[in-house]
């Protein structure tokens, strides 16, 4: 991912440096005199030791020094429902004072559109802080599966783990009805852990929507040592690392069911995002919004990063909202067939 990583941070590097040098002095006085020995906590919406749990607690530690008055950042984990327990608490109980910010998993921005009554927020009210990084979904097969293509799973049924209203589940499913491929999904797990500990068992034969971010920070060695094969790919460009990978826009049945597509890949965007909910006041919410993007170039944050193979490629608060508005913007018909190919209803 080193090359993908400095040629986006080349773009933004020396505009954000100078903003932050700047921001210290202007955000003198009373947001420091608030912030100063107070707490804000980071909610994380996943359990610990998960993808998105590594990229919340690696902000948490950083994030800090960029806010006046440099309070602690103390991380929570709120796990349930692929985040949306999170996402509903930002949206109607969480503090409206500055001091609650949340990662959460990036389909929880649609989960609302496709008709998930369980998803009790409208994503495009929350002030969004901006993403970390962008992302590819992978689908992996346990290596004695033999599964190595999407061809594979096409000619017959592979059997998939899933943790429901998550990645787990849409991905899969967007991938059987635009794709042609034969996956049956087993639910009922926790987690992404628990689901490649039923691979290595032999209950299921693989996984899909899961980062490769994810799998190459937490599951360096399967891959190392050729225990899982990374299959299929599903973002909105070719990733550049796993050229083995079949491509989702390759492998579509009708070329018509392309903005479809486009629609359902958009999340994508913003791989791993970040929040705060609305009603902050504006002097403390831009605050917060101005020290997620210094900690996208904070040195020590990188090094972090890089040491535990978390890949960096962010966009700003501006982009990510405009991303989610553009999704709540869709054609209603666009977003009744998508709610269809996920099976998300209910």
């Amino acid at each position: 991912m080193k090359d993908r990583h400095m040629t986006s941070r080349a773009r933004w590097v020396g505009a954000v440096a100078l903003g932050a040098s700047l921001a210290s002095a202007a955000y003198a006085g009373p947001l420091e005199d608030f912030y100063k020995g107070n707490k804000v906590t980071m909610y994380i919406g996943s359990e610990v030791g998960a993808g998105y749990d590594l990229y919340g607690r690696t902000v948490a530690r950083h994030i800090g020094k960029h806010i006046p008055g440099n309070p602690s950042v103390v991380p929570v984990n709120m796990p349930g429902a692929g985040s949306i327990i999170l996402a509903n608490f930002m949206y109607s109980k969480a503090e409206k004072n500055g001091t609650a910010i949340a990662g959460i998993q990036n389909g929880d921005v649609i989960e609302p559109l496709v008709g998930n009554t369980n998803a009790r927020y409208k994503p495009e009210e929350f002030d969004w802080l901006g993403s970390v990084n962008q992302q590819t979904n992978v689908c992996i097969s346990w290596a004695t599966t033999g599964v190595k293509s999407a061809a594979d799973v096409q000619s017959k049924e592979f059997l998939l783990g899933v943790v429901s209203s998550t990645s787990t589940e849409t991905v899969a499913n967007l991938l059987n009805e635009l794709t042609g491929t034969k996956f049956k999904l087993i639910k009922g797990y926790s987690s992404t852990g628990a689901v490649l500990k039923a691979m290595e068992q032999g209950e299921v034969g693989g996984l899909c929507g899961i980062g490769i971010d994810s799998v190459q920070s937490s599951m360096t060695d399967a891959l190392r040592n050729h225990r899982i094969n990374v299959f299929i790919q599903v973002g909105s460009e070719k990733h550049p690392e796993i050229p083995e990978a079949t491509f989702v826009y390759d492998i579509l049945k009708n070329p018509a069911d392309k903005p479809l597509l486009d629609f359902l890949v958009g999340r994508m965007l913003f791989g791993r995002p970040f929040l705060q909910p609305a009603g902050v006041p504006e002097d403390r919410a831009k605050a917060l919004r101005d020290a997620f993007w210094a900690t996208m170039h904070d040195p020590e944050f990188l090094a972090e990063a890089k040491k535990v193979n978390m890949p960096v490629m962010p966009i700003d608060g501006k982009t990510a909202s405009e991303a989610v508005k553009k999704l709540v913007d869709a054609p209603p018909d666009l977003i009744a067939r998508a709610t269809k190919v996920l099976g998300s209803a209910k």
